[in-house]
């Protein structure tokens, strides 16, 4: 079991292209980007472990948006962090800011794989 220390993992990401004004799409598009990209931090204790999953998924995804308004066409920098880990699941905080620093959400998510 990995515990004690922490694995961090920072992105920035942005869409390819102009997503036009409608809220719903870009809220979307920032869920779905939250959730794929969390598990590359969980996992990180499992490959120096020489254990490379065949499948990782969500058990748990939470999401809390502080803002109604975002772009998910524009700069967002996104810091999540690993705490715990191990026997294949794994617990990961984050949280996404905009390219102003303006807080966009706060994540927790429980993660699972398959070998």
């Amino acid at each position: 079991m990995y515990e004690g220390s922490c694995h961090f993992l920072d992105t920035a990401d942005k869409t390819i292209g102009d997503l036009g004004d409608c809220e719903k799409l870009h809220r979307y598009l920032v869920a779905y980007n939250t959730d794929a990209t969390m598990a590359g931090s969980a996992f990180r204790s499992h490959y120096a472990n020489d254990f490379e999953p065949s499948m990782i998924f969500s058990l748990d995804h939470n999401v809390w948006m502080h803002q109604h308004e975002m772009r998910a066409d524009q700069w967002m920098l996104f810091e999540n962090t690993s705490t715990v880990a191990g026997r294949g699941r794994a617990f990961t905080t984050g949280k996404l800011w905009s390219e102003d620093g303006i807080p966009y959400t706060e994540l927790y998510t429980g993660n699972s794989s398959t070998k």
